[in-house]
């Protein structure tokens, strides 16, 4: 296409008819972690990424690579814009299988061709272990698990628990474990140390846990753990 010498050219041109259509535009945007993006597109509600290509070469790449981009929280849809001239059967039909949008440009402007689909939410399935019944002055372990059962990055994965009478914080030990995020269908596991405290009246006792991640709403359990008179 004459009117566009090269991909920088027809990336402003895309940008621009977006605007038209009132998106926010940003160009040469670098995205968490380190992935760059050639348009991201802006209404409320709303956001779309949009890689663009001049030759037909890079269509298919950059429609397979699209998951890194659909798995973003931030990310509601992707797109590939490029030529329609370039764009064939197969790589439209590609592009639809893996939900990845597709704009045809032309020297007059811009055709939505495909449209893009939105991939589902991070979703957090919580799992725990724990000893149903302890002994005073024991120290004892809980784990708490979370597993990302959602389309979407979980990020900044919260677990604590609550150190109440008689449970409290062996020395050394935190009530807080922090995962920077969690990939789709990864799981991870935590474990926190817990001491019964020595002056604790046996019987049972209420264990408080929350887990919280990034967009998503808390998680909190209560543990019912009876505690039991001193190992002789």
């Amino acid at each position: 296409m004459s009117k566009f010498p090269n991909e920088a050219a027809l990336a402003d041109f895309v940008a621009n008819k977006l605007e038209q259509e009132h998106y926010q535009v940003s160009r040469e945007v670098t995205m968490y972690p380190r992935r760059r993006v050639d348009i991201l597109a802006k209404k409320p509600e709303k956001n779309i990424v949009v890689q663009v290509k001049l030759h037909e070469r890079g269509i298919s790449d950059d429609i397979s690579k699209s998951e890194a981009f659909l798995v973003l929280p931030e990310v509601d849809l992707v797109y590939i814009a490029a030529p329609k001239l370039h764009l064939s059967d197969h790589l439209m039909g590609f592009a639809k299988r893996l939900g990845v949008g597709v704009i045809g440009v032309t020297e007059q402007g811009i055709e939505w061709l495909i449209e893009g689909e939105k991939w589902g939410q991070a979703r957090l399935s919580i799992g725990a272990s724990y000893k149903g019944e302890v002994h005073v002055g024991e120290i004892f372990e809980i784990k708490l698990s979370a597993h990302n059962s959602g389309g979407k990055i979980a990020r900044s994965v919260s677990f604590m628990y609550v150190p109440a009478y008689p449970f409290r914080l062996p020395k050394g030990e935190n009530n807080r474990r922090f995962v920077k995020q969690l990939e789709p269908a990864e799981k991870v596991e935590v474990a926190f140390k817990i001491k019964v405290q020595s002056d604790a009246v046996p019987k049972e006792y209420p264990l408080y846990t929350r887990i919280t991640a990034e967009r998503l709403g808390p998680h909190e359990d209560v543990f019912r753990i009876k505690v039991q008179p001193p190992k002789t």
